[in-house]
């Protein structure tokens, strides 16, 4: 978590000391884009990769926190739960979702836009515009199978 703090304290360094347009786009976008990646065509979009600075620190906190539990479980003379099965479940569900960022930073020329997570697949995730604009590149990533899993359940 350590390193998630020194970045975040790095880009308040950034904005803080270094303004203007120029220090903006020569120091704060690159800081912004590391482990980020635009993906061309069509309206703003980007993918976030698993070295990215807060997914690093997400996946150690995840890592630190299976760590105890397991530990806990593997220790302690009893274990108590309200429902195991459902414990587990939500567990997993909150292992498989990747955890920071949940909005990245687009860039349309010089113009940042703000994007928020919209699917992902182990640890990369896609982030996307979260308005609908009207100039026809609105296609959606939405799947069905999560709501269908949802009524069958």
């Amino acid at each position: 978590m350590r390193q998630a703090e020194a970045f975040g304290a790095l880009l308040h360094a950034i904005c803080k000391d270094a303004k203007g347009d120029r220090n903006r786009d020569k120091l704060l976008r690159p800081l912004m884009e590391i482990g980020t990646v635009a993906v061309d065509g069509g309206r703003v979009t980007a993918i976030v990769t698993p070295w990215h600075p807060l997914r690093l620190a997400a996946i150690a906190n995840k890592t630190t926190q299976v760590a105890s539990l397991l530990r806990h479980l593997l220790t302690a003379d009893e274990v108590f739960f309200g429902d195991p099965p459902l414990f587990f479940k939500e567990l997993e569900q909150e292992l498989s979702h990747p955890s920071y960022p949940e909005i990245a930073l687009g860039w349309h020329g010089t113009k940042p836009e703000l994007l928020s997570l919209t699917d992902h697949h182990l640890d990369y995730s896609l982030h996307e515009a979260p308005v609908i604009n009207n100039d026809g590149f609105d296609d959606t990533n939405e799947s069905p199978a999560e709501t269908s899993a949802l009524i069958v359940d």
